[in-house]
């Protein structure tokens, strides 16, 4: 960790969904796998047709990277912070 070969990071544990999405399911329905003949977005990341606020594995990262993007007409140097 202090000389940069890891980078501490967290994952996510569970899917965040979006806030609408109790309102769109009932929870004592336990069916997983979603139906669009009834519009029901399924459970979990592995149903889920929706697009969740934060997916399943999602990773943070404590650390910069710098990248460097070649192209034909230009080089671009720029500094993202993740």
């Amino acid at each position: 960790i202090l000389f940069g070969t890891v980078s501490p990071s967290g994952r996510l544990p569970h899917t965040v969904y979006p806030a609408s999405y109790a309102d769109d399911v009932m929870m004592s329905n336990m069916t997983m796998q979603s139906d669009p003949s009834t519009d029901y977005p399924g459970r979990t990341y592995r149903y889920y047709v929706g697009r969740p606020v934060y997916p399943f594995g999602w990773m943070y990262t404590y650390t910069r990277f710098n990248v460097t993007v070649i192209s034909d007409r230009a080089v671009s140097t720029f500094r993202r912070v993740v």
